[in-house]
């Protein structure tokens, strides 16, 4: 019984110390690990994604968002619309807008394509 234990802690901390480098770290890890089983644990383990790709991803966004901005706008209106949510969208990924101007551009900018409104609404992002 002594040995079961003492191997089901041993696994469970090397699950825990997989789960150093992803989203759920250490402590998630070898927390669920010991509670479940370290079978589960493992699970949750890969089920997270590594820092590295979180990172990659994060800064894949910003390098689009800033490249995106750059672009000229050409085409119909509609489109540079849908460009502009699109940005908005990456914005409020990254987290550069808040919850508020993010709801009240997007309000805008579909109010604007709905009912074809000459000027959308738009909101400073100094407010925010």
């Amino acid at each position: 019984m002594l040995l079961l234990i003492s191997a089901w802690i041993v696994l469970s901390v090397i699950v825990g110390i997989l789960g150093d480098d992803r989203t759920c770290g250490f402590v998630t890890a070898f927390i669920v690990s010991l509670i479940f089983s370290p079978f589960v644990g493992l699970a949750v383990v890969f089920a997270s994604k590594s820092k590295d790709e979180l990172e990659f991803q994060k800064q894949m966004l910003e390098w689009n968002l800033e490249h995106a901005i750059k672009l000229p706008v050409e085409g119909t209106r509609e489109e540079e619309l849908c460009k502009e949510i699109g940005k908005l969208e990456i914005q409020k990924e990254l987290g550069k807008v808040g919850l508020d101007y993010y709801q009240e551009r997007m309000q805008g900018l579909k109010r604007a394509i709905l009912y074809n409104d000459s000027k959308p609404t738009y909101v400073s992002m100094q407010e925010h």
